[in-house]
């Protein structure tokens, strides 16, 4: 039977990733959403002129109450498409690694280890080149 795969190969490291990608995402989205009201107040100010301050002032308040539930959605989705992207973009990084590691712990020294793969979507293909390159030598220097 085959073992089923983890979802998170790293956790601590995955779910750190993936937050501080949420962080990113929310900080970016929270600046273009304050830039909208504040272009939104600016043009309002120009439109309306001043001796209206009190129809100015009961439209603002209504952007403002709208602009809290456009905040609350804004972090529930910068928290959610974050972390789900952390995960993802992380699975490239540390699920290779993880392979490595296992592969190293399990080693016992004597049969060599056969040539190390990861997947075409894994981003540290430099890593299993060159610990290949670091194996075909120590193979080579036993032979001698």
């Amino acid at each position: 039977m085959q073992r089923r795969r983890k979802i998170l190969v790293k956790p601590n490291q995955q779910l750190r990733l993936g937050i501080l990608i949420a962080l990113l995402i929310f900080l970016v989205s929270s600046s273009l959403l304050w830039l909208f009201f504040n272009y939104t107040f600016n043009l309002i100010n120009d439109i309306i002129p001043g001796a209206k301050t009190p129809l100015l002032l009961s439209v603002r308040e209504e952007l403002i109450r709208l602009g809290k539930w456009e905040l609350v959605l804004l972090i529930f989705s910068a928290l959610t498409l974050g972390i789900g992207c952390g995960v993802i973009f992380s699975h490239a990084i540390f699920g290779p690694l993880h392979r490595l590691e296992k592969i190293l712990k399990e080693w016992d020294g004597e049969k060599p280890i056969e040539e190390v793969k990861f997947r075409k979507t894994d981003l540290v293909h430099f890593i299993a080149d060159a610990v290949n390159e670091i194996l075909r030598k120590i193979h080579r220097k036993r032979k001698t």
